[in-house]
Formats: structure tokens, C-alpha cells, sequence
């Protein structure tokens, strides 16, 4: 009996460290400072949102840098297990498609590294809930020249992963800004609108920084350039 009760919890066990490890899915961005946005669903393992910086070989880097003047790219890594690189990130291994690696992307680069991983971003345990707010949310990522949004999924409203390439017309301080704030869209329903402008302003209420000035001051203002990448969420 003890015999078959081990044997029984060392599969179990076996399970679950199988079902911890999984292909996760990514898609990259940015030209000035590389980023890779995991792609979220609605179940575990994958329900998280995290985007991390990274680093890759030199002419790896141009080759990213040239591909995403045609399309968005995907970085499709051997399975790990995502809560432990959340936990301690480290290096990944995977290929690079020009489009989406599970549709009719195309590989270009096989064997790529991604070195240095650093989260920048973590949006934990996605579900669908009930009830609607009265706005989208987007988190900025990249720099003062090399500007990205990512929609903030937080299970009310919009059921998508999508990431928009801005312009930034005016800043006080990006750093500041990217790390505390986030640009709203006018609905729930909808998403940021290419062409349009969209400020930040500071809210009511305590602000944690001496950057922020008086409550509606202007901290900055993008303008949505191109939809850069979108797909629905499962």
C-alpha cells in the first residue's frame, strides 16, 4: 500500500510539473529598447500579462529592428514553466516569426536567445468578470522617441491583447509617467483611435512624486500612430 500511495503522489507530482511547463507565446517590440510581451488567455497557465526587456546578439538586434518595419513579430520559446521566470526571471530560447507564429507567420530567425530578461510589466490571474467601467486602460512602454501601449486587461470590457506604436508630443518625465500612469480611452468598448491624441493629466488625490503638480496638470500627450499588433484572448 505505501509502496502504490508513493507511486501514486510521484505521478501526480510529475503531473503538475508537466503542466507548469508550456509554450508561451510572445510577441516583441520596440527598436530602441527590445521588449517581449507574453500573450495572455483566460487560464493557467497563461493567465498573465508580462513584458520584459531583454537583450540579443548585435545582428540579431538589426534583424528585429528592420522585420518590424513590415510587420509585428512573435518569439516562440521551448516550454518553461512562466510563474518561475515571473519568480526569477531567465534566459529563453526560442525562433522569431515575421506575423503570428500560430497563423501565417514565417520564421526568419531560429536558436535566438533572449539574454538579461528584466520584467517590466506583470498583470497576474485573468479572468472575465462582470460589470463594465467607463474607460479602457493602456500601460506605456520604450522611450521619449520609440513609444508603445499595451492594453491593461483587468477582465472588464475589451477581450484583446493589443499593442499600439505612439508618437510623444509632450513629456514632463517618461520614466515617471510610464511607471505610474496609464492612458484611458473614452469607452470601455473601444480601442485607442489612430490619429487621435491622448493626454495624461494628474489625478485627484496623493500623488508620489514632486513631478506631479497640481491636480489636471499635463504630465504628457501621445498621438496613436499605428496599430502595431491585436489578437482576441481564449
Amino acid at each position: 500500500m505505501k509502496v502504490l500511495l508513493s507511486l501514486i503522489t510521484a505521478c501526480l507530482f510529475s503531473m503538475n510539473v508537466y503542466a507548469m511547463n508550456a509554450t508561451h507565446g510572445m510577441v516583441i517590440f520596440g527598436k530602441e529598447k527590445l521588449f517581449a510581451s507574453h500573450m495572455p488567455m483566460y487560464h493557467a497557465p497563461h493567465d498573465k500579462q508580462v513584458v520584459f526587456t531583454f537583450e540579443v546578439e548585435q545582428s540579431v538586434k538589426d534583424q528585429i529592428i528592420s522585420n518590424q518595419d513590415k510587420t509585428y513579430l512573435t518569439f516562440v520559446p521551448a516550454p518553461f514553466d512562466l510563474n518561475k521566470f515571473v519568480a526569477t526571471p531567465f534566459e529563453i530560447t526560442g525562433d522569431l516569426y515575421q506575423g503570428h507564429f500560430e497563423k501565417d507567420g514565417v520564421l526568419f530567425l531560429s536558436g535566438v536567445t533572449l539574454k538579461n530578461p528584466k520584467i517590466e510589466f506583470l498583470n497576474e490571474n485573468l479572468k472575465v468578470l462582470s460589470g463594465q467601467k467607463t474607460y479602457s486602460s493602456y500601460k506605456i512602454f520604450g522611450t521619449k522617441n520609440d513609444t508603445y501601449a499595451l492594453f491593461f486587461n483587468d477582465g472588464h470590457g475589451l477581450n484583446v491583447d493589443e499593442i499600439f506604436k505612439l508618437t510623444t508630443v509632450s513629456i514632463t518625465d517618461f520614466d515617471f509617467v510610464t511607471k505610474y500612469h496609464y492612458i484611458f480611452s473614452a469607452e470601455v468598448t473601444a480601442s485607442l483611435i489612430i490619429g487621435n491624441d491622448y493626454s495624461i493629466s494628474t489625478p485627484p488625490g496623493r500623488c508620489p512624486s514632486r513631478l506631479c503638480g497640481e491636480p489636471g496638470y499635463e504630465l504628457a500627450q501621445f498621438k496613436v500612430d499605428a496599430l502595431y499588433f491585436n489578437d482576441s484572448l481564449m
